[in-house]
């Protein structure tokens, strides 16, 4: 009977000890031995008008998903949904799947460990793209499915990950030509806004959240036209475009062109002392343009950041 008590008790001892070790983490491991990756994401808001909405305003308005690498070797892809509370200006990323066995890049194991993770939106096809192109003629569709945003930390801990938010960049800029109200446009059956000599092709560089235009600088864009023009104006119109290195653009080039019924047709130059990069990417440019006969008076104004909204902040894009 002692024997079989002692038994008893021994036995007792072990399951105890075992409960200790599932559910309380000894150094650097993690109660129940791992958590899956989680991310915090900011509220990336554009300054588009309502009606051309960007992907991200500070709610994350009709966004469900974004895929996320894991950089190891193998570079996996997942399929995060996003969750967000009204007002917050935030979202949560996880999963959109239960996590299984083999999807251990999208754990965390210990505290110490870190990873470098990439997040991409839109989902699109279900990998991180390596070229994104966007269309000549551009819609208010295509200012939000074409309005390609990255986030990228590296070393980043858990705590990080739990805590922390990830920053979301605009990989592309966007122009806003303002067409000031005029008699001359009044009387005008048809008016046609392009912008002149643009790539609609670029290659992602994720280490460094970057594009590089492809092809030939050979493609004209046709903005949106935005439903309700700006205050004083006969119209407004935006577009995304693909930014523009410094030594890709010269003095004297040829930057919009306004056709007025078919007929007359009036060109912007770069000014003769322009010297730096036209187009930044995370960047708006507005150009407030007046156009009579004569041809044309441009200003343009102070861009800004994409996430700062209309406070002036940003640098002088042109003189």
């Amino acid at each position: 009977m002692y024997r079989m008590k002692h038994t008893l008790i021994l036995v007792a001892a072990a399951l105890v000890l075992a409960a200790c070790s599932q559910d309380e983490p000894t150094g650097d491991s993690l109660p129940g031995g791992k958590r899956p990756l989680v991310i915090n994401a900011s509220g990336l808001q554009s300054i588009a008008t309502p009606q051309t909405r960007g992907t991200l305003e500070g709610n994350w308005d009709g966004v469900e998903t974004v895929g996320v690498r894991v950089e190891i070797p193998s570079l996996p892809l997942k399929k995060y949904k996003v969750e967000t509370e009204d007002g917050s200006g935030t979202a949560h990323l996880s999963p959109a799947e239960p996590l299984g066995a083999g999807d251990m890049a999208f754990w965390w194991t210990s505290t110490t460990e870190t990873k470098t993770v990439t997040v991409w939106c839109p989902y699109g096809d279900g990998y991180i793209p390596s070229v994104w192109t966007i269309p000549e003629k551009q819609t208010a569709e295509d200012m939000q499915s074409k309005d390609l945003l990255c986030a990228r930390k590296e070393g980043m801990t858990l705590q990080e990950s739990e805590t922390g938010t990830f920053e979301f960049r605009h990989m592309l800029s966007k122009v806003r030509i303002n067409l000031k109200a005029s008699e001359y446009l009044q009387s005008a059956a048809k008016v046609d806004v392009r912008l002149l000599d643009q790539y609609t092709m670029a290659s992602i560089v994720t280490t460094t959240l970057t594009l590089y235009g492809l092809s030939t600088r050979d493609k004209d864009i046709t903005p949106y036209q935005l439903e309700t023009p700006e205050s004083g104006c006969y119209a407004s119109y935006e577009a995304l475009v693909i930014p523009l290195d410094a030594d890709e653009v010269a003095a004297t080039d040829e930057l919009i062109s306004i056709t007025v019924d078919d007929g007359a047709e009036y060109v912007y130059h770069l000014p003769d002392d322009y010297n730096g990069n036209l187009f930044q990417q995370g960047l708006v440019y507005t150009f407030n343009i007046t156009v009579d006969a004569k041809g044309l008076d441009v200003s343009v104004a102070q861009s800004t950041t994409w996430t700062d909204g209309n406070d002036g902040s940003g640098s002088v894009a042109l003189p």
